[in-house]
């Protein structure tokens, strides 16, 4: 279908289809800050850059490609070196620090059904959570939710990003990783998120949740079959 839509055109594609790309296209996508009609917009911008870059024309109605010979591009290796380290559950109270009125999150599991301690959240402005690390690299995990809020992540004192933790589309709700920084110095760091109390207008809510942190190291690795997450 997606060959078709470049074919012979969006209004080609099926009613369902056009639908469903019009409800989400807004939307942004998962740790990006590109929604699907951003992304349509954007690309074609830097496809009529590169034709144009590489001696090829660009008009509004046509665009024509200068033919050259294929080169081989160089090879290129996901996260070389990047090998995971351990895991810390937010619940591990040696190793984070809370600032503010954190609250437990709770989901129903296991066999019987009861209560489970899934995350912890905050909602309000200037909140934080802080956690020390020894490594190159760290992604914390948490939930991607109708009420998500945003938060201001820090690193060694630093402003990396903010981030925006709302998600709600076809009734999905995920728990992924939420905010992650890979390549730094080895040796000792400090995170700290921040809470902002703020969100974007579909959101119920401003909480951002937290339920875990992965810690990477730099050494060779010795599976170059594994995945992250966020890949």
């Amino acid at each position: 279908m997606a060959v078709r839509g470049v074919i012979k055109g969006f209004t080609a594609l099926p009613v369902e289809m056009q639908d469903g790309v019009n409800a989400l296209g807004d939307s942004l996508f998962i740790n990006t800050t590109y929604s699907f009609n951003s992304a349509v917009k954007n690309t074609f911008k830097y496809a009529s850059e590169l034709v144009a870059g590489n001696g090829g024309t660009v008009t509004e109605k046509k665009i024509m490609v200068k033919i050259e010979e294929p080169v081989a591009p160089l090879n290129e290796v996901s996260f070389p070196d990047v090998v995971f380290d351990r895991k810390v559950s937010v619940f591990d109270e040696n190793v984070w620090e809370f600032k503010g009125n954190w609250k437990t999150f709770e989901i129903m599991g296991g066999r019987p059904r009861q209560p489970q301690k899934q995350s912890m959240f905050a909602e309000k402005n200037g909140e934080e959570l802080i956690i020390k690390f020894s490594g190159t690299g760290i992604s914390l995990t948490g939930n991607w939710y109708s009420d998500g809020g945003t938060a201001d992540v820090y690193v060694d004192g630093n402003l990396h990003r903010t981030i925006d933790t709302y998600y709600d589309f076809a009734n999905q709700q995920h728990t992924e990783s939420i905010w992650h920084i890979l390549n730094l110095e080895p040796g000792e760091h400090t995170v700290r998120l921040v809470v902002n109390g703020e969100k974007r207008p579909e959101s119920s809510g401003t909480r951002v949740y937290v339920t875990s942190a992965t810690i990477f190291k730099t050494e060779a690795k010795k599976n170059e079959n594994f995945k992250f997450s966020f890949e």
